[in-house]
């Protein structure tokens, strides 16, 4: 599939989310954001955990620990640093998983995940910022 295509599929999700969630209010709306990044980072965990590479298996737990932080931290203290997460994984998305990256992720999913991510952190930087949880 196209890369692109994918893309816009994850960022067809992430509004599928945001607007299921919206309805919630303002502080589950952060609890779903916020352990959404770490299920995100998580999932490249388990990928790691079939292909059977402990090199890769303690990247993507130093990957997990990190984002799961940015969570933490975004939910506790400030939503930039969760919007800031969600915009991360994105680089990790792009440049651990990209074509010439690790070999064990799904080929689409790192491609649904920038897209998914990117409207999740442009959503909480634009929306969510503006109000203190």
């Amino acid at each position: 599939m196209d890369a692109l295509i994918t893309a816009l599929l994850g960022a067809a999700l992430a509004l599928g989310l945001i607007a299921v969630v919206r309805r919630r209010g303002t502080r589950s709306e952060m609890v779903v954001y916020a352990c959404g990044l770490s299920v995100a980072a998580g999932l490249y965990v388990l990928f790691a955990v079939a292909y059977v590479s402990p090199h890769w298996l303690m990247l993507e737990t130093a990957g997990f620990l990190l984002f799961t932080g940015f969570a933490w931290l975004g939910f506790r203290r400030s939503t930039s640093l969760l919007a800031a997460g969600w915009a991360f994984h994105v680089a990790w998305d792009v440049l651990l998983h990209g074509p010439q990256g690790a070999p064990y992720p799904p080929e689409w999913y790192p491609e649904v995940c920038v897209g998914f991510d990117l409207v999740l952190a442009a959503y909480i930087f634009r929306w969510l910022d503006g109000h203190r949880v």
